[in-house]
């Protein structure tokens, strides 16, 4: 079951990239499992992962544009991640660091004038350092085992473009329902202090702020402990300070995952998210009426391989494919990842 965990983590890199497009979002933090951690007598654990790929549209920009340069860019980069962990009777407690670096390869993508307009594939690599603590514990004379966990997650992300701190403190139950099923809820507060703000009245487009979220998550592990079904259901609410970014949201995610032949896993993923904007999207452009963009949804579908070549090392291939839809056709686009990766266990 240790490749299992370890075959979970391909492609959050690249899913991470499509949650930072539309600059709502922190992203994701380590990975931290405590019923797993506590199972182990090795208090730590430590991967590094490099990848290479290819972004059809690295800036996210839109359909309805009259941008015609290059949107696509090859790829490079990097993921370090590592925890530590104690365990006292029912009680786990430790830290977590990620630390992520994407380079594109492509130069020049538009005429646009530099220092206004992001001109290379080159101005939206960033670097990101994710640090996190958590604590748990362990009810084991309930009626249901019961893991009660806390975890603040720190996420410092520095581009050209973009980037920011975020914060997140995060509340979660997690209930073994029967052998194999476990169940989920957890609920999580967001600080966002975002470093770029459009240009065009910043009042309007200001994206720091704070958001609510609450997610239930349920799992079943089956074929003899060879595949694992995962569903999840949010719900969110974006509270930024500049209107054109305040909405309520919710999400629905399933994945299935499962050792395909020897030491080969598979796992597809599909997902659904729906956003209601409160304050549509205020713009003089005649491209945007008023009242703008009012409700997005947001499809994605994913697919990886994962091949085991030792207990250490481990190549991965993945496709990632994104598309938001928006009542305002300005604001609708496509995105398609795909890369390779290969990941070494300390």
């Amino acid at each position: 079951m240790k490749a299992f965990f370890v075959f979970l983590l391909v492609g959050l890199l690249t899913a991470a990239v499509e949650l930072r497009a539309q600059y709502e979002s922190p992203g994701l933090g380590p990975d931290i499992r405590l019923r797993s951690m506590a199972a182990v007598e090795r208090p730590w654990k430590l991967w590094v992962r490099a990848f290479a790929g290819h972004d059809d549209n690295v800036a996210q920009i839109g359909e309805a544009t009259t941008f015609s340069g290059e949107r696509g860019s090859d790829f490079i980069g990097m993921t370090v991640e590592g925890s530590a962990w104690v365990v006292k009777e029912a009680w786990i407690a430790g830290v977590a660091l990620r630390f992520d670096q994407m380079i594109y390869t492509e130069e020049k993508q538009s005429a646009a004038p530099p220092g206004r307009y992001a001109t290379d594939a080159n101005d939206f690599n960033f670097t990101v350092w994710n640090p996190a603590v958590f604590i748990g514990y362990q009810f084991k004379n309930a009626p249901l085992p019961l893991l009660a966990k806390v975890v603040y997650d720190y996420r410092s992300e520095a581009a050209e473009t973009e980037g920011g701190w975020f914060q997140t403190l995060a509340a979660g139950l997690e209930a073994q329902l029967a052998p194999g099923w476990t169940a989920e809820l957890i609920y999580a507060h967001g600080w966002d202090d975002h470093g770029v703000t459009y240009a065009f009245n910043p009042g309007l487009n200001d994206r720091d702020g704070q958001r609510d979220g609450v997610t239930l998550r349920t799992a079943y592990l089956f074929n003899q402990k060879r595949s694992r079904v995962s569903l999840g259901y949010g719900v969110l609410k974006n509270d930024s300070d500049g209107p054109n970014f305040a909405y309520e949201g919710q999400s629905v995610n399933l994945r299935v995952e499962s050792v395909l032949v020897g030491p080969l896993f598979g796992a597809v993923e599909f997902g659904y998210g729906k956003r209601d904007y409160i304050n549509g999207f205020s713009s003089p452009s005649p491209l945007i009426p008023p009242p703008g963009r009012t409700k997005m949804d947001l499809y994605s579908f994913g697919l990886q391989l994962l091949w085991k070549l030792s207990r250490q090392w481990s190549v991965d291939t993945f496709w990632n494919y994104t598309s938001y839809e928006a009542d305002s056709s300005v604001f609708d686009s496509d995105r398609h990842i795909v890369g390779t990766g290969i990941r070494f266990d300390f």
